[in-house]
């Protein structure tokens, strides 16, 4: 079980043991969800993910690029999603870039060319 969702259950046993109502109980779920699933929407190219973010929905038409975040600044582990969200990449590419020298599978960059295509990168 992630990290996130076990601090959760801690959490909302200590709170519930003082009598807190089942409100803020939900209150602290739904924030610690909203944390461990956070998601922007690129709408202006280029775009900069910004960080920790799990889901870039990718929107415009015409050749994107997305500029990924710092992976040294998210823990190992951490799963990017990138989706062309309006069905556009067949006829403009979403290039995903990476800062630095960082790669993505040893190149500096990968690339979404099917419509409504993803691709899922993983720190």
């Amino acid at each position: 079980m992630p990290t996130a969702f076990l601090n959760i259950a801690y959490l909302v046993e200590n709170q519930a043991s003082k009598y807190v109502t089942v409100n803020t109980a939900l209150d602290v779920i739904d924030a610690a969800i909203k944390e461990v699933f956070s998601t922007e929407t690129a709408s202006a190219f280029p775009f900069t993910v910004a960080t920790p973010t799990h889901v870039v929905l990718v929107a415009g038409s015409g050749a994107r690029t997305v500029n990924l975040q710092d992976p040294t600044l998210v823990r190992v582990g951490h799963v990017v999603i990138v989706k062309d969200s309006l069905g556009n990449a067949g006829t403009g590419t979403i290039t995903l870039a990476t800062p630095g020298a960082e790669t993505i599978d040893g190149a500096a960059s990968a690339t979404i060319t099917e419509n409504y295509g993803s691709l899922t990168l993983v720190s």
